[in-house]
């Protein structure tokens, strides 16, 4: 997808993701095949180009006890702080 949108000069310059914990609705506990009890982690993740227009919106819900998220946090070049952020779920996990 991002290849497509590049060619078509359309750059990805960063993405908000947004996640909560949370009890499913009746239509995601159905779906889900799971009680409307079972805890899930909702995500919202928001995609913007390089011209702050946003790009892509998506919207997951995954079983708490199924779903892992790492985030690495790099040090940018010549920053005194945190300059990236990746996200690379189910690598590198601690033991």
């Amino acid at each position: 997808l991002y290849a497509l949108l590049e060619r078509g000069g359309i750059r990805l310059a960063h993405a908000d993701e947004y996640l909560r914990a949370r009890l499913p609705d009746a239509s995601e506990a159905g779906l889900l095949d799971v009680r409307r009890t079972t805890p899930v982690m909702s995500v919202l993740r928001k995609s913007y180009s390089t011209q702050a227009r946003l790009i892509e919106v998506v919207r997951a819900v995954y079983l708490g006890d199924k779903y892992e998220y790492v985030v690495r946090l790099d040090r940018g070049a010549g920053e005194g702080g945190i300059g990236g952020l990746v996200t690379a779920p189910g690598r590198d996990r601690p033991e």
